[in-house]
């Protein structure tokens, strides 16, 4: 098992009683996404929770997406709706560092800072990966992808 799926357990397990969203992309083969991004997720047994996290989930943590951007799917903004007042922290893991999670980390730092509003945005980079291709360098992205939320006032850990 990769170390970032391994800290992703590890994290779940020690915030066992916390409230969570796990978001999950969910696409048609008509989806603009796939203007920027090749094709996936467009089966069912591609839009599922990784099995060593899926004993965390329940049906109400469950969200699907159709961006990269898992602020903005229904299901999310739903949860959100009924959450974030009550919240101080957002502890944000993932598949992939510069796109989904720094996307979704940015969104919520610009959310409550338009409402003048504390709250401790945390992504655990050890616990967050992104892919390899001959123009994408998985560990440059992720690198830039921590630098640029640092800069935003999101704080980036290791577990």
């Amino acid at each position: 098992m990769p170390s970032a799926i391994k800290n992703r357990v590890r994290i779940n397990e020690y915030l066992l009683h916390c409230r969570r969203v796990f978001a999950v992309d969910f696409h048609t083969d008509k989806s603009t996404e796939f203007r920027t991004f090749p094709e996936h997720c467009t089966t069912d047994d591609e839009c599922q929770i990784i099995e060593e996290l899926d004993k965390f989930a329940s049906s109400s943590d469950f969200v699907v997406k159709n961006c990269a951007n898992a602020m903005f799917s229904n299901g999310f903004l739903r949860w959100f709706a009924d959450n974030a007042d009550t919240l101080d922290n957002f502890i944000i893991v993932g598949a992939h560092t510069d796109i989904d999670v720094m996307q979704l980390a940015l969104s919520l730092r610009s959310y409550f800072n338009e409402r003048n509003r504390a709250v401790k945005i945390i992504v655990v980079l050890n616990a967050c990966r992104t892919f390899a291709a001959e123009s994408h360098n998985a560990d440059d992205f992720h690198t830039f992808a921590a630098y640029n939320m640092l800069l935003n006032g999101i704080t980036c850990v290791n577990v």
